[in-house]
């Protein structure tokens, strides 16, 4: 997926001034309330993430969440993924702003994507294609950057670096309370689950991590969890798969750092769709997000587009393009009862 720099054409002004947005004099019609953006608690069963506010006609996939709650970060995209970047929504006066391009996002000539936000607040990884002026570097390699906290914001991002940044694509960052990062990175046969460790303040050569991690045909955008007792791993080519490419599979880790076998998450989580490959939980640990493209049940098209034209199915979330879903974080506890490690030392 390497990127060249396109030529500014119109099409990039128009996306900009669609997705574009700020904090100040906010009308009321473009915010919401609720303990998350437009919404309170999710359900035992799962359903579109904030129709019409975070979900709208884009691709819409990739969450993170600052500690406190109240900054909510997602990625939108145009088709094929050649207009890409990460939006946010802040909690203001018990209301969620009209969402906005993130801090340092503003150049959609290069793609950035795919948020994680330390446990801490203080370091936000994402993916990004830009130039890396630190190392005269020209865009287009995708590489993992992090930005530090500074007050209220985001102070300017910069390239991690070796040993995790090299010539392959590096992406999907997703760091434990420990600062153990986790990402995948792009090979010739296959996409690869890496873990790089943060010790003495700084990362260590990366880890290929074991077939329980690595499974299937191929993986990617695998999300551990804080605490590092799991890791969500969307994998393609696993025997028993719901249908799609891909399905969301759960690996647990003991104290001993042994992986227990991939276990299916289940038809709460898999479907037919074939762009499931992005989950993330929130810091409350009480909802679970994941990326899936479901269609729209086709005996509501007509009360959805009562007119019956076409072109209102543009701004709407599930009719082809990627939606973020939510649901109840329960289901990782039950899976984890039936966990089973077959490495584990006696």
């Amino acid at each position: 997926m390497k990127r060249t720099k396109p030529i500014l054409i119109s099409l990039v002004i128009l996306t900009a001034i669609i997705i574009t947005g700020c904090f100040d004099n906010v009308e009321s019609d473009d915010r919401v309330s609720g303990k998350y953006p437009g919404e309170d608690t999710p359900a035992d069963s799962a359903r579109l993430f904030s129709p019409g506010f975070i979900n709208t006609g884009m691709i819409t996939r990739d969450v993170a969440v600052m500690p406190e709650m109240d900054e909510f970060y997602f990625c939108v995209s145009t088709l094929g993924y050649r207009y890409a970047s990460i939006m946010y929504t802040k909690k203001v006066d018990g209301y969620w702003t009209k969402p906005a391009l993130a801090p340092h996002m503003e150049d959609l000539l290069y793609i950035n994507f795919e948020p994680c936000i330390s446990s801490d607040g203080k370091k936000f990884f994402f993916l990004s294609s830009r130039p890396d002026p630190a190392n005269n570097k020209d865009g287009g390699n995708q590489d993992i950057w992090v930005m530090e906290r500074k007050g209220d914001t985001w102070d300017e991002p910069y390239n991690l670096g070796e040993p995790v940044s090299t010539n392959a694509q590096e992406y999907f960052p997703s760091v434990t309370r420990e600062g153990t990062l986790y990402f995948t990175r792009q090979e010739e046969d296959a996409n690869y689950i890496y873990r790089s460790k943060y010790i003495n303040g700084r990362y260590h050569e990366p880890e290929r991590l074991p077939s329980q991690i690595n499974c299937g045909q191929n993986r990617f955008n695998a999300f551990i969890s804080p605490d590092e007792d799991y890791i969500i791993v969307p994998a393609a080519g696993m025997e028993g798969s719901t249908g799609g490419s891909t399905d969301y599979y759960i690996v647990f880790r003991d104290n001993n750092d042994n992986w227990s076998e991939p276990l299916n998450m289940g038809e709460k989580i898999n479907s037919e769709s074939n762009l499931e490959f992005s989950a993330y939980i929130s810091p409350d640990k009480e909802a679970l997000f994941f990326m899936s493209a479901r269609l729209v049940n086709p005996d509501s098209i007509y009360s959805l587009i009562p007119d019956g034209n076409i072109m209102d199915l543009y701004n709407m979330p599930e009719t082809g393009n990627s939606n973020i879903y939510w649901i109840k974080s329960d289901i990782i506890e039950d899976l984890r009862q039936k966990a089973v490690f077959t490495n584990k030392e006696e």
